[in-house]
């Protein structure tokens, strides 16, 4: 066990196996931000509401991957939106589901990073954990399933996600 940034993490030969990283420093900052994108974003139509507060959800799982590699997430409201990865490359895409995360992608939904990253985020105790990735043809290679409540999806389970490297870890 070794600690990244404060995080307690369990790392092998460069891969990330475990980490939990605590929110709860930041939690009403969090929820301050996921009400005022819920706000903006509650009319537009790609918003999706399958959670109550689905925005929340999405900055803590930016916020914890940003925690992990010490990167901010960018926090501004955009008028139209954010057309872009969350970060270089990189979207992340956050399950409320803590025990039995999946990566979740509509067919028709934007596959415009060179990878989606999965977080798992634990409201109860207030912390997240990054799980792993995947290519955008990954996610599109699998067959589309349908859940019950959501429609259909591209789904990989975290067993089927890259490890995430962890280089120049302090």
């Amino acid at each position: 066990m070794i600690e990244i940034r404060g995080i307690p993490c369990l790392v092998i030969d460069g891969l990330l196996e475990w980490c939990c990283i605590d929110l709860s420093p930041d939690w009403d900052q969090l929820t301050e931000i996921g009400e005022e994108r819920n706000d903006q974003k509650r009319e537009f139509a790609s918003t999706r509401q399958l959670t109550t507060n689905p925005h929340f959800d999405g900055i803590c799982g930016e916020w914890a991957y940003g925690m992990l590699y010490g990167i901010r997430p960018n926090v501004q409201l955009l008028v139209q939106g954010d057309p872009n990865p969350d970060f270089s490359g990189v979207e992340v895409k956050t399950s409320s589901y803590w025990q039995d995360p999946w990566l979740r992608m509509f067919p028709d939904d934007r596959f415009n990073a060179q990878c989606f990253v999965l977080v798992a985020l634990n409201k109860p105790d207030r912390s997240a954990r990054v799980w792993g990735w995947a290519s955008p043809e990954e996610i599109q290679n699998t067959a589309v399933e349908h859940i019950p409540g959501q429609g259909f999806r591209h789904v990989l389970r975290t067993d089927q996600l890259h490890k995430m490297e962890i280089l120049n870890a302090k």
